[in-house]
């Protein structure tokens, strides 16, 4: 199936769910491709934005909504289709949003751990937002990172390198 064909089929089962839990919204697909790797775009996950006025009834409580809402698609697409397709649902731009929220605060405690030669435990997150915050802070000298906890009381710890740990002693 060609991109063009996985992205009609994901916009047409989207507006299709969406009409019948009787939402009124606008829906676009897109890709993002690397100039370096144009061979990939088969591979690449497509973005699907949805834009409406009730945003909040898709997005729920801290995404929790958006998350369900993109399983199920998933589910629908899946059944639809005789291939995987990766695809990645946002109402109103808000995971986006929220990704650049996390890099921030994730910058900033790193930012304090590396003035104040403390720890900083961060909230509970999801595996997403935990490799997120790993991901953005492991080019920053001085700190590292690791997870602890299970389950939703999995926490990204923030901590000072010491010179021992960076000499590799």
């Amino acid at each position: 199936m060609q991109l063009e064909e996985k992205k009609k089929l994901i916009e047409e089962t989207t507006k299709e769910l969406l009409g019948k839990m009787d939402f009124k919204a606008t829906v676009y697909t897109s890709t993002t491709v690397p100039p370096s790797n144009q061979d990939a775009v088969g591979e690449l996950p497509i973005s699907v934005e949805i834009q409406l006025t009730e945003s909040k009834y898709l997005i729920g409580k801290y995404g929790v909504n958006l998350s369900a809402l993109q399983h199920l698609l998933r589910i629908i697409v899946r059944k639809r289709s005789s291939e995987y397709i990766p695809f990645n649902v946002d109402v109103n731009g808000y995971r986006e949003e929220q990704r650049q929220a996390i890099i921030s605060f994730a910058r900033e405690s790193a930012e304090r751990v590396v003035k104040d030669k403390k720890s900083i435990m961060l909230r509970p997150m999801n595996a997403f937002e935990r490799r997120l915050v790993h991901i953005e802070l492991a080019g920053i000298e001085g700190i590292k990172t690791e997870s602890i906890g299970y389950g939703e009381d999995r926490k990204v710890v923030i901590r000072p390198v010491s010179i021992s740990e960076e000499l590799n002693l």
